[in-house]
């Protein structure tokens, strides 16, 4: 069986429509709530999806602090994680189910996304895709996202992997453990999950916490990289210098620090 951790705030439509989207039957649905402001759409909703589990934090946390929160309270033994924007494709639960008795650590599966702003079919998915299509064994360095594989428990807890609990970039860190420490993966070439743009996202907002998280969690990931023989799989560093010339040469200097350090 299946348990899905969804991090949220204050996306109520989406994250019915989220539900809506998921095999309710043998599925564990962890819904953790990052302080949503209207608390009493989200009690409403808590009442007309029981089935769900419901949790909430009195502060702001973000998606890592929930994501870990929904490890915990996870039983079953395969993980998917969810954004609460995003949605599973139709089937998608049909197929998760084709792998519970399977020995594979990971199951890198297909993903597409959806322009909200424009309409239309976006590209925030593609990279990821094609990574799937092409059954690139390099995939275990380059999916940085929590979205787009169903992972066995027993990796996360025999390797003891988590999520930094940073408001950015929180995801890369634990995908390139799982990466690292599966023996067993596979590549199912199927669409099962659709991700979402839109002007809100986190992926698209930069000032100096966002940059420098970013840019910290990227040096980290390359450290762990040359530290297991992989080093040509590195981030850029040096891109970080180039998106954060609008915050100021005080901060450009912060950057470099770092670098250099």
């Amino acid at each position: 069986m299946v348990s899905v951790i969804i991090p949220h705030r204050n996306s109520f439509d989406s994250l019915e429509k989220l539900i809506l989207s998921i095999d309710k039957s043998n599925t564990q649905i962890i819904i953790v709530d990052d302080n949503s402001e209207d608390k009493d759409r989200l009690y409403n909703i808590s009442l007309k999806y029981p089935f769900c589990t419901f949790i909430r934090n009195k502060v702001c946390k973000g998606a890592g602090f929930c994501r870990n929160k929904g490890l915990e309270l996870a039983s079953h033994d395969w993980i998917l994680f969810a954004d609460a924007d995003d949605y599973f494709c139709s089937g998608a639960f049909d197929v998760f189910n084709e792998y519970l008795e399977t020995e594979y650590d990971v199951v890198y599966f297909n993903v597409t996304s959806y322009n909200v702003l424009l309409n239309k079919r976006g590209d925030r998915h593609k990279v990821y895709s094609n990574l799937v299509d092409n059954e690139d064994k390099d995939i275990i360095y380059q999916h940085y996202v929590p979205w787009g594989k169903l992972i066995k428990r027993e990796l996360i807890d025999k390797n003891k992997i988590f999520f930094d609990e940073t408001f950015v970039s929180n995801d890369m860190m634990f995908s390139l453990f799982l990466g690292l420490r599966a023996k067993l993966i596979n590549f199912d070439k199927r669409i099962l999950y659709t991700v979402t743009e839109s002007a809100n996202s986190l992926t698209k907002v930069i000032n100096k916490d966002t940059m420098l998280s970013r840019f910290l969690i990227s040096k980290k990931h390359n450290e762990v990289l040359k530290k297991n023989g992989v080093y040509n799989y590195k981030i850029n560093l040096l891109k970080y210098f180039y998106y954060s010339r609008s915050l100021g040469y005080k901060f450009l200097f912060k950057l470099l620090y770092y670098y250099v350090k």
